[in-house]
């Protein structure tokens, strides 16, 4: 009899252990982080009005996850995608020196004309947030999804036909500048569906695109 209670003993023991092991996994295991960058402008650089130039760039990979979760990028309650903020270097720079920015998702770190264009001209905010959202295309799709291997995304400025010459601009973003949306999230214990991830990124005058 002894041995028997023993032994029932030491199941209930697993069990719970096992069910503290799984709650520590799930609620942490399958989640997207930030694994290259985020990295604004380094150095200073001309563009031409007409051009079209990278001002910021983002690696995210999903760790191994358990359960299966389906990241997206673009939190429905949050952050709604990535938001950047652009700033004048003293120069008198307008929103209007923009046509718009676009937005890529890419395999690799590399923008080059295999990648996904995911938004267009959206409008440009100077000395604010400007809001790439990307909550119109369904969870799941080729525009939001993040799979376990690293998936790339970058912002690109579309400078104006009608730009002014030597107006400069940087650009920075903030803690927790990026949202992200679980959309098959099981609850308890897989953790919170909708978060927001990465660092900031500091503007410098030293670090800036001359037009």
């Amino acid at each position: 009899m002894q041995m028997r209670n023993n032994v029932k003993g030491l199941k209930n023991t697993l069990s719970i252990y096992a069910s503290v092991v799984l709650l520590t996994v799930s609620s942490s295991e399958g989640l997207i982080n930030n694994t290259t960058g985020p990295t604004g402008l380094t150095g200073s650089s001309t563009a031409l009005p007409g051009d079209e130039v990278l001002i910021y760039s983002v690696g995210l990979t999903e760790g191994a996850p358990f359960p299966l979760k389906q990241n997206n990028l673009g939190s429905g309650v949050g952050v709604p995608g990535i938001e950047i903020i652009i700033s004048d270097v003293m120069t008198g720079l307008v929103a209007a020196d923009f046509t718009g920015l676009n937005l890529y998702k890419s395999t690799d770190n590399v923008l080059d004309g295999g990648d996904t264009q995911v938004l267009t001209n959206v409008t440009a905010v100077v000395g604010g947030v400007t809001t790439l959202d990307v909550t119109g295309f369904a969870t799941g799709s080729a525009q939001r999804s993040i799979p376990t291997t690293e998936t790339f995304f970058f912002i690109t400025a579309v400078i104006a036909p009608t730009a002014t010459p030597g107006h400069t601009f940087r650009v920075e973003a903030a803690d927790n500048h990026i949202g992200i949306q679980e959309a098959n999230n099981c609850g308890f214990p897989c953790g919170a569906p909708d978060y927001s991830i990465a660092g900031a990124t500091i503007a410098a005058n030293g670090n800036a695109i001359i037009i």
